[in-house]
């Protein structure tokens, strides 16, 4: 609004111009961008224990110390689905979540190793988790999100994840790069996620 007093001109912002009570107040944008950062803070997380377990080997100080800060952030990402759905989606959803980072690390020490069979084993782990967390969301947000939607993301996750565990066991300029691409996907994740948290009112 604009007032004019005494030859001077003042320009006054409306409320929703601000930035209190703005839409990213809203428990849904919240929620949204803890998902957000804590997705992206796990591709970052699971890359350095990546890095340590190539470098140094699963039982090194190093390895252990990224390993236990990662399984910390898987926590935390319970928590907050825990806080969208409820307690025991949360449990269910931390445990699967576990299972899959347990795969990358079996599958980046099967590289390291040239062992193909386990692998492809860890490959086919990663394969059953994005289905597995799929039904899980569809079935704790009353079907107000897709269990092939969050399949999907959660597929192009695993695959981009893949692609820099790869780069790093062979020792590419490109690990970086990549891994941050796969943390690239978080935002679509996490917005996948809270709509269901939060379903559109019908």
């Amino acid at each position: 609004d604009t007032t004019t007093t005494g030859g001077e001109t003042t320009t006054t912002s409306a409320p929703e111009d601000e930035g209190a009570g703005g839409p990213s107040d809203t428990p849904e944008a919240e929620a949204l961008a803890e998902l957000a950062a804590l997705l992206d803070e796990h591709v970052y997380l699971a890359g350095i224990t990546v890095t340590r377990l190539v470098a140094e080997g699963g039982a090194s100080p190093n390895a252990t110390a990224a390993a236990a800060t990662l399984d910390r952030n898987s926590v935390a990402l319970s928590e907050a689905v825990s806080s969208g759905y409820d307690p025991e989606v949360g449990e269910d959803f931390l445990r699967i979540w576990r299972g899959h980072v347990t795969a990358y690390v079996e599958y980046t020490n099967a590289s390291v190793a040239n062992d193909t069979g386990t692998a492809d084993t860890a490959r086919e782990t990663l394969d059953t988790f994005t289905t597995e967390t799929g039904d899980l969301f569809e079935s704790a947000s009353e079907e107000a999100i897709s269990a092939d939607e969050v399949a999907e993301g959660l597929s192009v996750h695993v695959t981009s994840t893949l692609a820099a565990i790869d780069a790093t066991v062979g020792g590419s300029p490109n690990a970086v790069s990549l891994l941050r691409e796969a943390a690239g996907h978080a935002p679509d994740a996490a917005a996948t996620w809270a709509a269901g948290m939060f379903p559109a009112e019908a």
